[in-house]
């Protein structure tokens, strides 16, 4: 038992030198570490940016195509319109025609 505790005492104790050496090295990568992730926000953030152009341009597209059928169906509407009229015109018109023969 005493071995096991000698062996986890040394352990533990080399261990605690690797830490202590990390601090003591400097950064050891870290600055590499942080200009990626920098890097990575800023990329984020052009992500974030084109995203938000895309969906403007698609409710612009939409707003647009909205536009367009609320047109469509106004002549719709003005070619039946006028359509009806045309004939409620010529009703008058075959029933005289109608009538002499």
């Amino acid at each position: 038992m005493s071995s096991e505790l000698d062996q986890l005492v040394g352990w533990l104790t080399r261990l605690e030198g690797r830490v202590e050496a990390i601090d003591a090295g400097g950064t050891r990568g870290m600055g590499a570490i942080t200009v990626q992730i920098t890097d990575l926000a800023r990329a984020m953030g052009e992500l974030r940016g084109q995203d938000q152009a895309w969906q403007q341009a698609h409710e612009r597209q939409h707003a647009a195509d909205a536009a367009e059928r609320a047109r469509a169906r106004r002549w719709l509407v003005s070619i039946g319109l006028a359509g009806v009229t045309a004939l409620a015109g010529l009703y008058p018109l075959i029933a005289v025609v109608s009538a002499h023969h």
